[in-house]
């Protein structure tokens, strides 16, 4: 099978308490399995960070009900593309349940501050493989 690897940020309309987003998690890792999606979630100042992966169907299918879910706002798609393999195999949808280090954020973003819309496609990429080392 073939693995698509998509990354989307987005703004929840209203403030999530760290219990908010881990149901949110939880919901989407029994909807996950099922779908052979794999994937990781950063919520972080009220800011949405996410990759998806599995069939370009699947994904998809996914993205668009992402982008019609009244949770979130400003939705933008960072990055898709065709990989070689998952960089989460593991994980339905794994949680990032801590804030990335200050010292990644001051990497990445130039107000110090995370807001993930401003990635390019590259440097969301990156900041994936950074947020994977640091937290799997």
């Amino acid at each position: 099978m073939r693995i698509f690897r998509l990354i989307y940020c987005s703004r929840a309309k209203k403030v999530l308490n760290f219990d908010d987003v881990k149901d949110l998690a939880k919901e989407s890792m029994q909807k996950n399995e099922a779908k052979a999606i794999s994937g990781i979630l950063l919520y972080s100042n009220n800011q949405f960070f996410q990759s998806i992966e599995g069939s370009q169907e699947e994904v998809n299918e996914l993205y668009l009900k992402i982008s019609q879910d009244q949770r979130h706002g400003s939705i933008k798609l960072l990055y898709y593309e065709q990989v070689n393999e998952r960089l989460f195999p593991s994980w339905n949808m794994g949680l990032v349940q801590t804030e990335p280090s200050q010292d990644l954020i001051n990497r990445y973003f130039e107000h110090c501050k995370f807001v993930p819309n401003l990635l390019s496609p590259s440097q969301a990429e990156n900041f994936l493989y950074e947020l994977k080392e640091m937290f799997f």
